[in-house]
């Protein structure tokens, strides 16, 4: 990505919560927890479409920060936010970054058979659009705007 698309992602974060866990499976169920919280004090409630939407996007991206960015003892931290605010959302935007800037997220195109590889084609049906971007060098940011309504 380049460095103007990196500035107006980052211009476009609206970091209204975040909290961190470290990177296995019992740090991602915190994440999806949290956000789930979050979620609720918004208004949007476990049973609401844009609340299960954002759960399955925390928890694949979580896990890809988990499987594919952690190094040892290292923590993944997620933040959401709502585009362009909670007055009038349009989207609630998910980041999660992770400390392997590195290695780059991709799609896969699995077969039948395979039991992983769909993660980031789940986040594509769900999101209306997703994407990434390094912080330094050393991690990565990817991030996803589930829209509202």
């Amino acid at each position: 990505m380049d460095t103007s698309t990196h500035r107006d992602e980052q211009r476009r974060t609206l970091c209204q919560f975040a909290c961190e866990a470290e990177a296995g499976p019992l740090g991602v169920r915190r994440l999806c927890t949290a956000a789930g919280a979050q979620l609720a004090a918004w208004g949007w409630p476990a049973r609401s479409d844009v609340a299960q939407a954002v759960a399955l996007v925390v928890a694949e991206l979580g896990a890809n920060a988990a499987t594919h960015g952690a190094r040892g003892g290292a923590v993944i931290v997620l933040r959401m936010g709502a585009l362009p605010d909670l007055a009038a959302p349009e989207a609630v935007r998910v980041e999660v970054t992770d400390a392997r800037g590195d290695v780059a997220p991709r799609t896969g195109c699995p077969s039948a058979e395979a039991v992983c590889g769909r993660g980031l084609l789940l986040v594509s049906a769900l999101a209306r659009r997703w994407g990434w971007y390094r912080n330094g060098v050393e991690a990565k940011t990817v991030w996803a705007e589930i829209a509202v309504g």
